[in-house]
């Protein structure tokens, strides 16, 4: 499939990371730079990006498609589609400051980008009617959605018949070297310290266990400092009304259920970079009415040393053993099918 893109329009999409950083955290916001700084390092990484996105266009055969982009977050895949020649795409998230952002995003584009669409609304409660896309995406979400089982039925409710759900994340429990890393990201974001940059302006810039102390506070003000923390230590990966009941049992001295994991935002219920099983995640999608095909991993050709010739060698088994890519990248991308009358 040859794309259509707009190379004028590309280009705008270009510029956002050429801007230097005081520029970027005034026009949009601190957390946007903080998002994309790897894309800001270099020309060569936001490039890439931007191609990686093209090349996942052609795999999806997104031309003259609708398209949903779940957990858009600023709209740049979402916009990528489109200018690569997609029907009509819609990117709905639901963190109001992402989507306010996404709408700034598209006002650099004039004439308007009339076939993009930036919504506030929640994957696992989507506001469209059954099989009314052609594609659905979701770009590093399901490691944060408060709910799997609900996105994944949204999912299947919106596509349409042999429509295609391509899905990637970079949560890969099967790749190794990236378990003492993730460790220590989830600690940081249990107990800090953390840095106000990496917080959306919708968020309480406080560490998980600060936030349920805050929480079982307000709710049991007359608690001890001692008592207040072994509560908020015993509740974590609970989130909303879970916390106080969770709480008021273990008050009572009652058993409560333990989270199978526990680095979650106390208000919100999104995980903190939860690892993910692919083997065993895409025997779930095919046990959920999906055909499911694995792709092969992105490598940056700016990607350099031992390491990467190691990876490209093992990537060469990928042709006869598709699954030995779980294995050497931290990321996994499926292409799944809706199979008919699923």
């Amino acid at each position: 499939m040859e794309i259509k893109e707009n190379k004028e329009y590309f280009n705008i999409l270009s510029e956002i990371f050429t801007l230097d950083k005081n520029t970027l955290e005034k026009d949009f916001s601190p957390f946007f730079y903080w998002y994309f700084r790897w894309c800001f390092a270099r020309p060569e990484n936001y490039k890439d990006y931007i191609s990686v996105w093209k090349k996942i266009f052609i795999l999806i055969d997104g031309d003259n498609k609708r398209i949903l982009d779940i957990g858009c977050g600023f709209g740049f895949i979402s916009i990528i589609f489109y200018l690569c020649g997609a029907y009509e795409v819609i990117g709905c998230d639901h963190n109001s400051e992402k989507i306010d952002l996404f709408k700034k995003l598209l006002k650099r584009f004039n004439p308007p980008l009339e076939g993009v669409q930036a919504q506030l609304a929640d994957g696992v409660a989507l506001p469209y009617e059954d099989r009314s896309f052609d594609i659905v995406v979701a770009n590093d979400v399901i490691s944060h959605v408060r709910d799997l089982d609900l996105l994944l039925y949204e999912v299947k409710r919106v596509l349409r018949d042999s429509g295609s759900f391509f899905l990637e994340d970079g949560n890969n429990s099967l790749y190794l070297p990236r378990k003492v890393g993730r460790w220590r990201h989830w600690k940081k974001w249990e107990y800090g310290p953390l840095d106000p940059s990496e917080f959306r302006e919708t968020d309480i810039p406080l560490p998980y266990f600060e936030l349920r102390k805050q929480m079982i506070i307000k709710e049991f003000p007359s608690l001890n400092e001692r008592m207040i923390h072994y509560l908020s230590k015993k509740t974590a990966g609970m989130y909303g009304n879970q916390i106080v009941e969770s709480a008021a049992k273990l008050l009572n001295k009652e058993k409560i259920d333990k989270p199978l994991f526990k680095y979650r935002h106390p208000i919100t219920g999104e995980f903190q970079e939860r690892e993910f099983n692919p083997i065993k995640f895409r025997r779930e999608l095919i046990e959920k009415g999906f055909e499911v095909q694995i792709l092969k991993p992105h490598l940056s050709p700016f990607f350099r040393g031992v390491k990467g010739l190691l990876k490209r060698f093992f990537l060469l088994i990928f042709v006869f053993f598709p699954a030995v890519a779980f294995f050497v990248t931290t990321s996994f991308r499926f292409i799944c099918t809706k199979k008919e009358g699923a």
